[in-house]
């Protein structure tokens, strides 16, 4: 396997980073990464992957199969490394780059439309606003949720409908149990 470090920034709150790999694995049970191109003079190793909760629905943001182009759902919370995130920061604050365990490509809006409703996806990492997350938080019961406003549109991370229902962007609503994620 090639290996080209591109520049990333370490994330404080979270410690997490990342130097990526070129090429996918074979092996689906090893954790691989992709490029992430941006404009950043540090390089650090990812440190550790989290699942991200929807607490309306309780249950994990997932890559099925970790496959190329496969759109994000919700899926009962397992120790699948399709459902292990890490946070890249990106050029701006509170700006992070969502790249999974299992296939190393990175959350986005499908072709950066600015559409709602608009599917999220995962695609190859390479620093485009299309996949850049605003992280800001909400706190229920003295525990810290978090809301992730895509960088580029302004939408909101959300669920289409219900239970195992497919990731979308759509109007932000700070209250809106089906934008909250918990990160853990």
């Amino acid at each position: 396997m090639k290996n080209r470090c591109i520049v990333l920034a370490a994330l404080g709150t979270l410690n997490t980073a990342g130097c990526m790999a070129d090429e996918p694995s074979s092996d689906s049970d090893q954790p691989v990464s992709a490029v992430v191109d941006i404009d950043q003079d540090i390089t650090a190793t990812v440190v550790g992957y989290h699942q991200i909760v929807n607490l309306r629905y309780n249950q994990c943001m997932d890559a099925p199969n970790g496959t190329l182009n496969v759109v994000l759902k919700l899926s009962n919370c397992t120790s699948s490394t399709t459902q292990g995130w890490t946070f890249v920061a990106a050029s701006s604050p509170n700006t992070f780059f969502l790249v999974n365990q299992r296939s190393g490509y990175c959350a986005e809006v499908n072709n950066g439309t600015n559409i709602p409703g608009e599917l999220v996806d995962q695609w190859y990492c390479d620093g485009s606003m299309a996949e850049q997350w605003v992280q800001s938080y909400r706190t229920i019961g003295g525990v810290t949720y978090h809301q992730y406003t895509h960088a580029g549109t302004n939408l909101c991370l959300d669920t289409v409908s219900g239970p195992g229902s497919q990731l979308m962007q759509w109007y932000c609503d700070s209250y809106n149990d089906a934008q909250t994620w918990l990160v853990r």
